[in-house]
């Protein structure tokens, strides 16, 4: 288990050091930023097709099966579309301003879908709908302030990580 802790410290070490450069170059960290983002959209959108697609029939909603493609789709241009990584990441901004517009759309839209049915929880799918068409649409008027979002708030993420990690490491319940 020891042994297993240093992996601990150099996990915290590598991603502080990412966060951190990152951080201090936000918009030319939008490639690998780029890729990362459209491997999570890939992912999710696969994730939400499946979710749809394992639920009964009367629980399925065609606006969770959109979402789900739509993100898939994106994903999987952004990926393996036609470009180079510096032309997606320089479209990154209007990307994910679209996709977060959409997808705010989409839920708002959806939590009507989710009253009919009697959920509870449908007034938060639909306050956070429309923060996100909020967002999607601030994200879009400023597409270099939303590269530098993106890029400050994954920053953020792995420096905390990071930290939190060395933290751990330095624990001394063992």
């Amino acid at each position: 288990m020891k042994n297993m802790k240093w992996l601990l410290l150099l996990s915290g070490i590598i991603l502080l050091g990412v966060g951190v450069r990152i951080l201090f170059t936000p918009l030319a960290s939008l490639v690998g930023i780029a890729f990362m983002i459209s491997i999570s959209m890939l992912i999710s959108g696969l994730s939400e097709i499946a979710m749809h697609i394992s639920l009964p029939k009367a629980f399925r909603s065609g606006w969770m099966l959109m979402g789900g493609i739509l993100s898939a789709v994106l994903g999987f241009w952004l990926l393996f579309g036609n470009g180079a990584l510096l032309d997606l990441a320089m479209l990154l901004p209007f990307i994910f301003a679209t996709w977060i517009l959409a997808k705010g759309i989409i839920r708002t839209v959806g939590s009507f879908s989710l009253r009919t049915l009697g959920s509870r929880n449908w007034g938060w799918v639909l306050v956070f709908g429309l923060l996100g068409i909020l967002l999607g649409f601030c994200l879009m008027y400023a597409p270099a302030f939303s590269g530098a979002i993106i890029s400050v708030i994954i920053a953020t993420i792995f420096i905390t990580e990071g930290a939190t990690d060395i933290i751990v490491f330095f624990n001394k319940s063992e």
